[in-house]
């Protein structure tokens, strides 16, 4: 009996570690199925690892690549390749493939965009959201909100009117209220363009609601209170802004002490709230080239910052501490006047926008928002401001760009990512100053050409 019994144990003990072992290979298998189905927004980037920020200008790679570059550039067109710059890395082998010019402090145009989308998506995140909302630290009886009412607004680009916050006041019952309005804006004045723009480039009729200015914005908020059907108290803030006695304009600081408290009252209620990501406006940004969205981003990363730390940060300088401290970058001779590229004043180089792709594609939540949803690419319904270019299938996911345009200089740029034939990706940047557009833009195509593989030709 003895002997049976160990035979069953020894049986039970098989078994179990059978089980157990076809359990971890089941497991095993299915995790090597859900890699393979979740990988990134492209098949391609999904096999990439992610590295540490590397840029080996002084390596170079890929010489065959290099000459038939040499050779494009050498090819008589009706362009001044002294006013030429051309960089091309090698984001796979970590290795410069290609230069011309490269470190020539010149007029980006719109591949500004660039700089202001890369360093708000890292600076502020890729899930920030602009929030708006309307916050009371008072009550709601019968229809009547007793109390104050803060008008929190975000300088949110996407906010078209304030039906929906009004809207959700009154689906809540509320058709009175009875205390200040008082508004907590990110921004009190009116977007304009750079004053080394053209004064046409940013019109006051095409700029969003919440950058129309403080007065615009309260006479807007009150009109749809009243289209919502809601009555309120005529009181001094909607001509001038007080809260509790206090002037905003002569005592700014002592307002906004008041106004924290209002938001840091555990009894504060949210009334209403409207979130856009700020990924939402980064996309039509960059495919479609925004300058409005573009200054709006510029502008909003500062004010993120600074909202409630103090005094307003400048946005140009928080570009430029973001290169110096992000990049490692020496930051001089590069000019930030605006973030959409429409001053004539901004300086770049072709080298530095490789070295920002480079840097933007070791991160990869930054990578996955570029290639992804962010940046436009040619045969596709992403074209954007490349419709009509590169029509070939052969450039169809792969080539990931922005474009840039400044006529009054005669400007055109370049700068993006190619996945090549060889299955490497590439980060490239070209800038043409005093050339025909139409000319730079052949040429800038033919270049594409090369780097996802064949002839330097459309």
């Amino acid at each position: 009996m003895t002997q049976k019994k160990k035979k069953r144990r020894r049986l039970k003990k098989s078994v179990r570690l059978g089980c157990t072992g076809f359990v971890i290979g089941f497991v095993a298998v299915v995790s090597l199925l859900v890699g393979f189905c979740s990988g990134g927004d492209t098949p391609q980037e999904a096999s990439l690892p992610d590295t540490s920020y590397v840029f080996r200008d002084t390596i170079f790679t890929n010489p065959a690549m290099a000459r038939r570059i040499q050779k494009l550039v050498d090819t008589p067109l009706r362009i001044d390749t002294s006013r030429l710059g051309i960089c091309v890395y090698d984001l796979t082998g970590q290795a410069m493939v290609y230069g011309h010019h490269e470190g020539a402090s010149m007029v980006p145009a719109s591949c500004m965009k660039l700089l202001t989308a890369i360093a708000s998506l890292r600076i502020l995140g890729c899930g920030h959201y602009y929030e708006s909302s309307l916050i009371t630290d008072g009550t709601v009886d019968r229809g009547t909100l007793t109390g104050t009412l803060v008008v929190a607004m975000d300088d949110d680009p996407l906010i078209e009117s304030f039906a929906p916050l009004t809207d959700a006041l009154k689906d809540k019952g509320i058709h009175t209220i009875v205390g200040d309005i008082v508004f907590d804006l990110a921004r009190a004045d009116t977007l304009r363009q750079h004053a080394s723009a053209m004064p046409w480039d940013i019109p006051y009729s095409k700029v969003p609601l919440l950058m129309k200015g403080a007065t615009r914005v309260r006479r807007e908020f009150m009109q749809a209170l009243s289209a919502s059907g809601i009555s309120f108290q005529k009181n001094m803030l909607l001509s001038h802004p007080c809260l509790l006695g206090i002037d905003q304009d002569t005592h700014p600081a002592s307002y906004r002490i008041v106004l924290n408290r209002i938001h840091a009252n555990p009894h504060t209620t949210r009334l209403a709230r409207v979130r856009h990501s700020l990924r939402e406006v980064v996309a039509p940004m960059l495919i479609h080239s925004s300058n409005i969205k573009a200054e709006a981003v510029f502008h909003h990363t500062a004010h993120a910052l600074s909202r409630w730390a103090g005094p307003e940060a400048d946005p140009a300088t928080v570009m430029l501490s973001f290169i110096h401290h992000q990049l490692d970058i020496d930051t001089c001779g590069l000019v930030v006047m605006d973030g959409s590229g429409l001053s004539p004043q901004n300086r770049l180089t072709p080298r530095f926008l490789t070295q920002l792709l480079t840097w933007a594609w070791t991160d990869a939540s930054i990578r996955r928002v570029l290639l992804g949803e962010a940046l436009a690419s040619p045969a596709s319904p992403r074209s954007g401001s490349l419709m009509g270019r590169m029509r070939s299938p052969r450039f169809r996911d792969k080539v990931f760009c922005k474009t840039g345009t400044l006529t009054t200089k005669g400007v055109s740029s370049l700068s993006g990512y190619c996945l090549g034939a060889d299955g490497h990706w590439y980060a490239f940047s070209i800038i043409h100053e005093d050339t025909p557009v139409y000319e730079s833009r052949n040429f800038q195509d033919r270049l594409c050409g090369i780097l996802v593989g064949g002839k330097a030709s459309r």
